[in-house]
C-alpha cells in the first residue's frame, strides 16, 4: 500500500488560514510542520485514511477548529501537544477506532497526587478556550487516572 500523503502545493502554501481536505484518502502527514501552521485557524481532516493525529499540530497557535473524523485513528498521541493550543475551541474525532480517552484532552491534568475535585497548584489548566469536544462513535471505555475534563466553578 502506497501513501497517499499531502498535496506538496497546500503543505507549502504559507498564508492559509483554513484547510479542507475532506474525503481524499490521506493516510500521511509529513514530517515537517506545513508552511501554513502560524496562521491555520480552521483544519478539516475528516473521512480520509490517517491513523494517527499529526504531532506537528500544537505548533498551529492560532487553531479554532480541528476535525478529523471518519478516519482510522486508534489514539491521539500526548505529542500532538493540542492543550498548548489557546485558541482551540471545536474538536472533533468522532467516528475513528479510539479505545481510551485521550489525556491530551483532559482540562486538567494532575501533576501530583491529590484529589481531582480540589483545584491547587499542581494542575495545569489545559483548553482554556475548548467549548465543544466530539469524541462519539468511537470505542472509549473509561478515562485515565488523573484526569477529568470538569472545570472549578469560579468564586
Amino acid at each position: 500500500m502506497t501513501n497517499t500523503r499531502f498535496p506538496d502545493q497546500v503543505w507549502a502554501a504559507c498564508g492559509l488560514e483554513e484547510v479542507i481536505l475532506d474525503g481524499n484518502k490521506l493516510d500521511a502527514f509529513p514530517d515537517q510542520p506545513p508552511a501554513f501552521a502560524p496562521v491555520i485557524r480552521i483544519l478539516s481532516l475528516n473521512r480520509n485514511k490517517f491513523r494517527t493525529a499529526p504531532e506537528w499540530i500544537g505548533q498551529c497557535p492560532r487553531l479554532v477548529q480541528l476535525s478529523i473524523q471518519a478516519n482510522e485513528i486508534k489514539e491521539v498521541p500526548r505529542a500532538c501537544a493540542l492543550n498548548a493550543l489557546p485558541h482551540l475551541r471545536h474538536v472533533s474525532f468522532g467516528q475513528n477506532q479510539i479505545t481510551s480517552f485521550p489525556e491530551c484532552f483532559s482540562i486538567y491534568q494532575q501533576e501530583e497526587e491529590g484529589e481531582i475535585g480540589n483545584r491547587s497548584e499542581s494542575q495545569q489548566l489545559f483548553f482554556p478556550s475548548l467549548r465543544r469536544l466530539n469524541l462519539s462513535n468511537n470505542f472509549i471505555q473509561g478515562m485515565p487516572e488523573g484526569c477529568t475534563i470538569d472545570r472549578p466553578r469560579e468564586r
